[in-house]
């Protein structure tokens, strides 16, 4: 996570031409079709489009956003997320959460069911409800279908203005200079309807945002309580210094309005804070760390007998990490001790015995949490690691495929280990294959196609690998998606 590309993506990602074309480059004025004033907003951009445009808005983002690559903090992000989504009445939609590397406070919504959070956001949060509260308000902005209902409201002032609204819309991503440059381009009248309507939006995303806490078994308290946080940091260091509050307009009224919302709804019975959500804010911190912090850390815990579960866990990771087999086990034998059935505890047991003490026993912990937790990808994806670096990488793409055949929600990164796994065992196609599939889960519709395109001459005609691969490059060249990679 290199500082001076975030320091570059501040400067640059999001500004105004180069959005704007994004967005008619992949959603065009004739497949939008415009409707006239008072028509449903699905003939202003339908949900499909919308997906069109959030996949658009991603594969900008991937190239241009930090985004965090950890697999347990991406694991727990897209739990919570999951979690608040089962509560609510879309549990069927597909949602897309991710994590990106910015000390901002921030969280944005983009269509098509991407939600993004800062490291900022994760690590300015007291309690696990007060970030579930932060998820539930931008999930709540997709389900509502905000961004469409702004592109409608755009449209009755002037046609051209869309770009600007979905600009503002996704203002999260963007410097201030480039908003000052849109409103110097004569749009500032309708720049701040568009704020307006926001506010509108805002309020209904609380709302729904703290019922979706209580449906969850979440506090919904959290959603108060971090805006009582991002309250008083406006007033400790002003408002230009917290991205959030740019994009989501925050007032008096609305808090107390949060507040009493909440109070009708806790029964005192809720979640406020889980370990996992504190072992992952002290995984945050020790992959922003350097190694110098680390190892200043790691000497300083030694010396008192205050640590907490933070300390011992960030003590733990650098320790394994570094090598440092003897301390690895007494933090980590010291987690053990008070939390034995933590998932992210367990896997740092099993990444550790592996690499610093016995292989094999360090398998024998890999399986048994696989066995009792099949779709806890964060092992899946540590115990690959392990085959690989042991040159065991046949292995890794078994418990790779496995897992990818077997599950539909499974992270576009999974493929790409998968590919690397089935060519370091020289298996060509299922290496190509896999490849395609990663694509394939980015709507890269193009790349996929190449890449079976060199797959399938790897393979025999008429054998099962030619027909699979046969079946997806005909739904591909059709436009569209298989329905699972």
């Amino acid at each position: 996570m290199n500082k001076q590309r975030v320091k570059h993506i501040r400067r640059t990602f999001g500004p105004l031409l180069a959005l704007s074309a994004l967005v008619f480059s992949t959603l065009s004025i004739a497949d939008i079709n415009l409707p006239s004033i008072g028509e449903p907003v699905d003939l202003v951009i339908s949900p499909a489009e919308e997906k069109k445009l959030g996949q658009a808005f991603m594969a900008q983002a991937r190239k241009e956003l930090d985004i965090v690559d950890d697999v347990e903090t991406n694991y727990f992000i897209a739990s919570l997320g999951n979690r608040l989504l089962n509560a609510s009445n879309n549990g069927s939609e597909t949602f897309h959460f991710f994590t990106i590397n910015d000390s901002r406070i921030n969280a944005f919504a983009v269509p098509g069911g991407y939600v993004g959070i800062n490291t900022g956001t994760i690590l300015s949060a007291q309690n696990e409800s007060q970030l579930a509260g932060v998820v539930a308000h931008e999930i709540a902005h997709v389900t509502q279908r905000h961004i469409a209902h702004r592109i409608k409201e755009a449209n009755k002032q002037n046609l051209p203005l869309t770009a600007a609204i979905l600009i503002a819309v996704l203002g999260g991503l963007q410097d201030s200079t480039a908003m000052q440059a849109a409103l110097s381009a004569g749009i500032a009248a309708s720049a701040q309807n568009s704020i307006n309507f926001t506010r509108k939006n805002e309020y209904e995303a609380d709302r729904i945002g703290i019922n979706l806490l209580a449906q969850a078994g979440y506090s919904p308290r959290g959603m108060a309580e971090f805006f009582s946080i991002l309250q008083t940091q406006n007033n400790r260091f002003g408002r230009e210094s917290i991205e959030f509050l740019r994009t989501h307009p925050l007032e008096q009224n609305r808090i107390a309005e949060a507040q009493n919302r909440a109070a009708r709804l806790s029964s005192g019975n809720h979640v406020i804070n889980t370990v996992d959500f504190q072992l992952i804010q002290a995984r945050l911190q020790w992959l922003l760390s350097s190694e110098r912090e680390r190892a200043f850390h790691l000497q300083n815990i030694n010396e008192t007998d205050r640590a907490t579960l933070s300390d011992h866990y960030r003590a733990a990771l650098t320790a394994v990490h570094s090598g440092r087999r003897k301390e690895a086990q007494l933090f980590i034998q010291a987690l053990k001790t008070t939390y034995p059935e933590n998932l992210l505890i367990r896997l740092l047991e099993a990444d550790g015995v592996a690499r610093l003490e016995n292989l094999q026993q360090g398998e024998v912990l890999f399986e048994a949490l696989l066995k009792t937790y099949p779709e806890f990808s964060p092992a899946i994806w540590r115990y690959a690691e392990v085959l690989i670096d042991e040159k065991n990488p046949a292995k890794a793409y078994q418990y790779l495929a496995s897992y990818t055949r077997s599950f539909d929600q499974v992270p576009a990164p999974f493929f790409q280990l998968q590919a690397k796994s089935a060519g370091l065992a020289n298996n060509r196609t299922a290496s190509l294959e896999s490849l395609a599939d990663y694509h394939i889960k980015l709507a890269q519709i193009e790349d996929a196609i190449s890449q079976l395109k060199y797959a399938l001459k790897t393979t025999q005609q008429g054998s099962a690998d030619y027909e699979r691969i046969t079946a997806k490059l005909a739904i591909l060249k059709n436009g569209q998606l298989p329905s699972k990679p």
